[in-house]
C-alpha cells in the first residue's frame, strides 16, 4: 500500500510539472487546477507549487500562501538530486500535523530546475486501510528511515499521540529497525 500511494503520487507530481499553468506560475490558473486535484485525493493534504527559492508560488487550499521550505531537507535534497524525492516523517508548518512530502522538480530545457512540486500526503489517510485489521493482537508501526514513528495503531497501553513523531528508541525494536531486510516487510 506503501508503494501504491508513493507510485501515484509520483504519477501526479509528474503530470502537474508538465502543465503551462503551473509551470508558468499563472496563480489563479494553478490554484483552481491544484484545487480541483487535492479534493478527489482524500490520500494528500495539499498540493504545492514552489520556487527554486523555497516560497511557495501557488497551493491547492489558496491561490497565495505564506510558505518558505527552503531549510527543509526533502527540497534541498530534490533542488540537488533533479528528482523525485520522498521525506521523512515531517511536521508541517500550515497546520502542526504529521505528513511525509513528495517532491519533484520541473526541468528547463537545459536541465535547471524550474520549480518544484509537492503532495503533502495524509498519513491518517494511508492507514485508513490497515484499520480494517483484527488489530486485538497486532499492532502495525510505520517508521521513517531515521525510525522516527509515523503511524502507529495497537491494542497496547500507548495512544498514537504519544509515539507519532517520536524516535524509537535504542533497544531490540531499533536494532531489527535498522536491518535493511527487516525494514521492507513485516517485523
Amino acid at each position: 500500500q506503501h508503494q501504491e500511494l508513493i507510485s501515484k503520487t509520483r504519477t501526479l507530481l509528474n503530470i502537474l510539472v508538465r502543465v503551462p499553468a503551473i509551470r508558468d506560475g499563472l496563480v489563479d490558473q494553478c490554484h483552481i487546477l491544484l484545487r480541483d486535484l487535492a479534493r478527489g485525493a482524500a490520500w494528500q493534504r495539499r498540493i504545492w507549487v514552489v520556487g527554486t527559492d523555497g516560497r511557495a508560488r501557488c497551493g491547492s487550499h489558496s491561490p497565495r500562501a505564506d510558505l518558505d521550505i527552503a531549510d527543509r531537507d526533502y527540497f534541498q535534497r530534490a533542488l540537488q538530486t533533479k528528482q523525485f524525492v520522498v521525506s521523512d516523517y515531517v511536521t508541517t508548518r500550515v497546520r502542526n500535523q504529521p505528513a511525509i512530502i513528495a517532491a519533484l522538480p520541473a526541468l528547463d530545457d537545459y536541465g535547471d530546475v524550474e520549480m518544484v512540486a509537492l503532495v503533502t500526503l495524509n498519513v491518517e489517510a494511508a492507514e485508513h486501510p490497515m484499520k480494517a485489521l483484527d488489530q486485538g493482537s497486532h499492532a502495525i508501526l510505520m517508521v521513517d528511515s531515521a525510525n522516527v514513528t509515523i503511524s502507529w495503531r495497537g491494542a497496547g497501553e500507548h495512544s498514537p499521540e504519544a509515539v507519532v513523531g517520536k524516535r524509537i528508541p535504542e533497544g531490540p525494536l531499533s536494532s531489527l529497525l535498522n536491518d535493511g531486510a527487516a525494514r521492507q516487510g513485516e517485523a
